[in-house]
């Protein structure tokens, strides 16, 4: 009977064991899942600003105890794990093109484990903002120089020469290039006087660029700034060209004097949209009225 007594304790401890067990097993919890964002893009509040159609690329990364199951982005599923596997660690790259609306977009994400816990959110927000429009190269010969024209339409970025301005695209042309013993290397308004003396003088008629020959002679304004050709050179944004531009009007007719690395700014006339341009002037050549010529990169309002 004693045999009994202490074969049925056994097998009650034995069985208690096994409970004991089985209720540790039960209560093995996990950590929930941590989502970051790796990026050379997005700031440390992963946000991004940029123009339109900017290329933009980082990558989701999910670490999970329990085994990583759905990635959300945006309100909607865009990565589920493989059947039948378990994966601790889950990467799910993002490239996409700057929407072409300028406006703040968001992405939230979010990713759930295989124990059904949420991980921590983390919304990417991007700031589309408005650009400009960049004309690289462009030359501009001198009032008596045969083989450059002297007049340029800043918004396309065409150049036209005296008789093409005169007979078809003066309400085109937003400033002109000519050298003059006082002024030298100077960029005007087509309704500048000393342009016009000038184009007269090298033409050899009368109040060449008056308003009785010129249909149009837009008013563009201009105004002489200390950014350097480095400041010139990183403006990407209209919002970054309108504080070089700063809040004072351009209102001069002519900038002269010009030399390389000089940058001015210029607002084009109502007809043409009262565009905020920059003007970096890349370099001066000539040492004749026949060869005299300026090249000049400029970047003005979209």
């Amino acid at each position: 009977m004693k045999k009994f007594i202490k074969n049925l304790s056994l097998l009650a401890f034995v069985a208690s064991l096994g409970f004991m067990m089985s209720c540790n097993e039960d209560e093995e919890t996990f950590d929930a899942p941590i989502l970051t964002i790796e990026s050379t893009q997005l700031d440390s509040e992963f946000s991004f600003e940029g123009t339109p159609g900017t290329p933009l690329s980082y990558t989701v990364v999910v670490a999970s105890e329990a085994g990583f199951n759905t990635l959300y982005g945006g309100g909607a599923v865009i990565a589920t794990k493989d059947p039948g596997t378990t994966p601790t660690s889950f990467e799910f790259p993002v490239s996409v093109e700057i929407p072409a609306t300028v406006g703040t977009y968001t992405t939230e994400y979010y990713a759930i484990d295989e124990a059904g816990q949420e991980s921590n959110r983390i919304t990417v927000t991007v700031e589309v903002v408005k650009g400009i429009v960049t004309h690289t190269q462009t030359l501009l010969g001198g009032q008596s120089n045969s083989q450059a024209n002297s007049f340029y339409n800043a918004v396309d970025d065409e150049t036209y020469n005296y008789a093409t301005t005169r007979d078809e695209k003066s309400a085109s042309v937003d400033f002109l290039f000519f050298y003059g013993n006082t002024n030298l290397y100077t960029i005007a308004a087509i309704d500048d006087a000393d342009a016009n003396t000038a184009f007269s003088a090298a033409l050899q008629s009368e109040n060449a660029l008056g308003s009785s020959i010129i249909e149009t002679r837009n008013a563009t304004r201009f105004k002489v700034l200390e950014t350097t050709a480095a400041e010139f050179d990183a403006i990407e944004t209209d919002a970054a060209l309108l504080n070089i531009y700063g809040e004072v009007a351009a209102e001069a007719t002519k900038v002269n004097g010009l030399d390389a690395g000089d940058v001015f700014a210029f607002l084009l006339a109502e007809g043409r949209s009262s565009k905020v341009g920059l003007v970096k002037v890349l370099s001066v050549s000539g040492t004749s009225g026949t060869d005299r010529a300026i090249t000049i990169q400029v970047k003005i309002q979209e």
